[in-house]
């Protein structure tokens, strides 16, 4: 059966699936761009790590590690532990991967403290930026669009994660209305991003019923948005020396896809 196309003119956001009843327009869902993480195993080819070839970025004694699943719905686990230091995870000598975040490009990650982590003088940022070696905060010059939990002050009390887009030292947030808590017990979140027309939009993803995963739009950022060229990354720092230097984030899932603009 054929779908006739529009007469003539342009359909804004075709290509990125504005317009999903209409099969004559806009790239099929299957030519989006996918890039995804289970974290399965330990190291690949020359000491890059995961599947994807993930490089690590550390100093002092900083590790990242491999864990077997520890609550009901890790399928692959990676902890990243930094002390009393830096590490993070980026995509193969900072190669990048996209110009900017195109229209439709969609971000999802599952994420949790490490048991008994300290939730203070400490940045950790999971999404899409343009360095390994710093975090998105303070006056480090990092483009990134992703989620954050920062707490830049020794003060033990846990704050919330942030939706944060930052374009070099300038930046614009949204709290997205969860505690960063560090227990025992399974306090994994799934967060996420959509790149929509006007700007990007961050999502929360509840997992009481994981079968079902509802998600929630938390609100959307319009401003410092980068639109330099981007790769996946996963920052933990310890912003100031603690008595017990105990940080770190367990991360599930990293996924990135979309019915992007191409």
């Amino acid at each position: 059966m054929a779908t006739a196309r529009v007469p003539g003119g342009l359909a804004g956001g075709a290509l990125a699936g504005r317009y999903p009843d209409q099969l004559s327009m806009g790239l099929p869902a299957t030519m989006g761009m996918y890039f995804h993480e289970e974290f399965l195993c330990v190291a690949g080819i020359g000491g890059y790590y995961a599947n994807n070839q993930w490089y690590v970025t550390k100093t002092g004694t900083a590790t990242v590690t491999h864990l077997a699943p520890q609550n009901a719905g890790d399928f692959g686990l990676y902890s990243l532990y930094p002390t009393n230091s830096f590490v993070s995870l980026g995509l193969n000598f900072n190669t990048m991967i996209m110009l900017g975040a195109p229209e439709g490009l969609e971000f999802a990650t599952k994420v949790r403290l490490r048991a008994s982590a300290f939730v203070d003088a400490c940045c950790y940022a999971v999404g899409v930026g343009n360095a390994n070696g710093a975090s998105p905060y303070g006056a480090k010059n990092h483009k990134f669009i992703g989620i954050r939990y920062l707490n830049d002050s020794v003060d033990a009390t846990a704050k919330n994660w942030y939706g944060v887009c930052r374009d070099g030292l300038t930046e614009t947030t949204i709290d997205l209305g969860i505690l960063a808590t560090a227990t025992a017990s399974d306090n994994s979140q799934i967060f996420g991003f959509r790149r929509t027309s006007t700007g990007v939009e961050f999502v929360t993803y509840d997992l009481s019923d994981p079968a079902q995963a509802a998600c929630t739009i938390v609100g959307e950022i319009t401003t410092n948005i980068p639109t330099t060229a981007l790769h996946p990354i996963i920052t933990v720092e310890s912003i100031a020396a603690h008595a017990q230097g105990y940080r770190g984030l367990n991360i599930d899932f990293f996924s990135l896809g979309g019915r992007c603009a191409r």
